[in-house]
């Protein structure tokens, strides 16, 4: 008979990670603070598993656990706002996104750079093209919690085969990134430029 326990043990092993409670389910949140608790953002009552957990603090005798004042709702919305406001917040989460992306999946291409090394490299293209992609040359969006938007900024590998290190990164659109997927700028422009051609001015939307 299977547990989850032997399950995460045999996904660890394959070198896979996963969480306890990845939909933040964990019961302790129940034993410690109760069923419920009020939102101090939103002010309605939730259930207590809509929070989120704290950093933990540590007395001399143990390890005490704190839950958040806002629920996972509101703090998902003020992320968004927060890492909206400007490219440079943008990119800084979709920094941590990319970390993140390698620590859980096997065979992800690791990323070499610090945050002050990625803005600096976006510093320096912003000053030779502004915000325009250079692949598509559309203006590149920065707006988190609106779904996928294709003109939002994202971290590309010039060469798919190589990390993500100086002399290999460019900020290019989403739709742009999806396109050239595990290919060279000469394949995207190639292919592009065959399928303009094969669909010229008969297209219709």
């Amino acid at each position: 008979m299977w547990s989850k326990k032997g399950i995460y043990n045999k996904l660890n092993r394959e070198g896979k990670s996963i969480r306890k409670y990845p939909y933040g389910d964990d019961p302790l949140k129940i034993k410690l603070f109760g069923k419920t608790r009020e939102c101090s953002k939103c002010g309605k009552r939730k259930s207590i598993l809509r929070f989120h957990w704290k950093s933990f603090y540590r007395t001399k005798t143990q390890k005490v656990r704190r839950i958040q004042a806002q629920c996972g709702e509101c703090r998902v919305k003020y992320d968004n706002y927060k890492y909206s406001k400007t490219p440079e917040a943008y990119i800084r989460r979709r920094l941590m996104n990319l970390k993140q992306d390698c620590r859980s999946k096997r065979g992800r291409k690791k990323v070499l750079l610090t945050y002050k090394q990625l803005i600096a490299i976006y510093k320096r293209q912003i000053k030779r093209r502004g915000l325009i992609c250079p692949l598509s040359g559309v203006k590149m969006t920065h707006t988190l919690g609106k779904g996928d938007i294709l003109t939002n900024m994202s971290i590309d590998r010039k060469r798919s085969d190589k990390y993500y290190e100086k002399g290999n990164i460019q900020f290019v659109c989403i739709m742009a990134n999806k396109m050239k997927n595990l290919y060279t700028n000469k394949i995207l422009y190639d292919w592009s430029k065959n399928v303009a051609r094969n669909l010229g001015k008969n297209y219709r939307s």
